[in-house]
């Protein structure tokens, strides 16, 4: 295989420390479904034990515990980024968002809407730097109610699920 692989599959199998890998992948796009494609030939080519889960809250990465669905991920688990596209009504989005209590999420558009309904958001910050960035400059000191975390076994919002 490519070397470079080869380095990033023992990085995985040393991490997991002989646990199976949960892989959450983005139920986004078309390009989304590439890299899952690509994502499940990679740990079949390197017999990496994993299982996929498909759940509403999105970010697709590898999570070395069960605790994020245990935890985190109820069974009533809804994905409020799937509601609607860039042409949608923003009165419906928000008025769906509006229905929670307690948000959970990584998306920024469901983050600022929580936030502007006076929900309690507790925002995660993804793979890249855009909503801390977004969450620093236009949050932090603003709204009482949004929280960030660097990853989501540490959210808030529990439920009885």
């Amino acid at each position: 295989m490519i070397d470079e692989f080869d380095k990033l599959a023992a990085t995985i199998r040393e991490k997991a420390n002989g646990r199976q890998i949960i892989y959450v992948p983005n139920p986004g796009n078309f390009g989304d479904g590439l890299i899952r494609h690509a994502t499940k030939a990679f740990f079949h080519d390197y017999d990496i034990p994993h299982l996929e889960i498909n759940v509403g809250f999105r970010g697709g990465k590898l999570v070395l515990t069960p605790a994020l669905i245990d935890n985190i991920l109820p069974a009533s688990n809804v994905d409020l980024s799937l509601g609607g596209n860039h042409m949608s009504p923003a009165d419906i989005f928000v008025h769906r968002v509006a229905q929670y209590e307690c948000i959970n999420t990584d998306r920024l558009h469901v983050s600022i809407a929580g936030c502007l309904c006076n929900r309690q958001v507790n925002v995660v910050t993804g793979s890249y730097f855009k909503i801390e960035a977004i969450y620093n400059s236009s949050m932090l000191d603003q709204f009482e109610n949004v929280r960030l975390f660097k990853d989501a076994e540490n959210l808030l919002c529990k439920t009885d699920d």
